[in-house]
């Protein structure tokens, strides 16, 4: 790829710039694409809809980040499993909710939403960066049924696009990636169903 393939990400920060330097002195590159924060990651999400309804939890866990907030099923990719975007979807999916999703039935075509995180401190990771790409998902009759609660989420409920709005309005969702990944999955599942 050239370094015009990706997106430019411009950050102000001495450990950006200092980072930038290296890579342009060692690669001669102009610009890097990865992030000079000392911690970094790549999660998934997996936005799942039943009956034109989004089913999202309420984090739980003294350890995560937005407790009390609503979210879709999601984590980190096991990177030393070589796991992907997709696999890590699943497996966080059925570890925070119960619903063991069909591999087949969910493809890169999916995606519908990839968010760059920096910079924010979060309760279980401090000055980070992550690469969080978001698929939506349309549960069958007997996926849903297969629904619980975890450890790490609970009070498992289904909202339409507009109770979703409402709850992005009184600032109960977990964060501004969650959210536009959820909108995303909206339009993505709209436009695939024709409504």
């Amino acid at each position: 790829m050239n370094d015009g393939d990706y997106p430019l990400i411009q950050e102000s920060g001495w450990r950006w710039q200092l980072s930038q330097l290296f890579f342009k002195l060692i690669y001669k590159r102009d610009y890097m694409w990865f992030s000079p924060w000392k911690n970094g990651g790549f999660a998934a999400g997996i936005v799942p809809f039943y009956h034109d309804k989004v089913l999202l939890a309420q984090r739980r866990g003294a350890h995560l980040a937005y407790v009390d907030k609503w979210c879709n099923p999601g984590g980190y990719l096991d990177l030393k499993n070589q796991e992907s975007f997709i696999q890590a979807g699943i497996r966080e999916t059925f570890e925070e909710v119960g619903i063991r999703i069909d591999s087949k039935q969910i493809t890169d075509e999916r995606m519908c939403h990839i968010a760059l995180t920096y910079g924010k401190n979060m309760p279980e990771i401090r000055d980070y960066a992550h690469v969080v790409a978001y698929y939506w998902y349309e549960l069958s009759d007997k996926e849903y049924a297969e629904r619980q609660e975890s450890d790490e989420a609970h009070n498992l409920s289904l909202y339409s696009e507009k109770e979703f709005e409402t709850m992005v309005d009184a600032n109960e969702m977990a964060s501004e990636d969650t959210i536009q990944g959820i909108r995303a999955a909206f339009q993505a599942y709209k436009k695939e169903k024709n409504i």
